[in-house]
């Protein structure tokens, strides 16, 4: 998971749905969580750092489907990616036609050889 929290990407992840994200943050029975550092800042500058569970495994899971959405958000190409993506393309299909080309090409001069 690289530093990241089940929790994160969970639709249960609010007060009324989580024993955990309630007011009182007990953890959930039969979740497997090891204690990490958080640093959070209050935007003036004022760092804490706060110790928090990283769940790694959490029978309430259920995957939030707005992540989904997310990721294909950040999957699709931009117009840039695009354009550069079928230029390289005819690019490569220039390449072919001149290498078939000259093929060709040698094919007939050793025929007339």
């Amino acid at each position: 998971m690289n530093g990241k929290t089940l929790c994160w990407t969970c639709a249960n992840a609010y007060a009324d749905k989580c024993i955990y994200h309630s007011q009182w943050h007990i953890p959930v029975p039969g979740w497997t969580a090891e204690k990490s550092r958080w640093v959070s800042d209050n935007g003036s500058g004022h760092k804490r750092v706060e110790e928090v569970p990283r769940v790694i495994e959490c029978p309430l899971y259920k995957r939030d489907p707005r992540e989904d959405l997310q990721e294909e958000k950040q999957k699709r190409e931009t117009k840039r990616e695009r354009q550069a993506r079928i230029k390289r393309n005819m690019f490569e299909r220039a390449e072919q036609h001149k290498q078939r080309s000259w093929e060709e090409t040698l094919n007939i001069a050793e025929e007339l050889m």
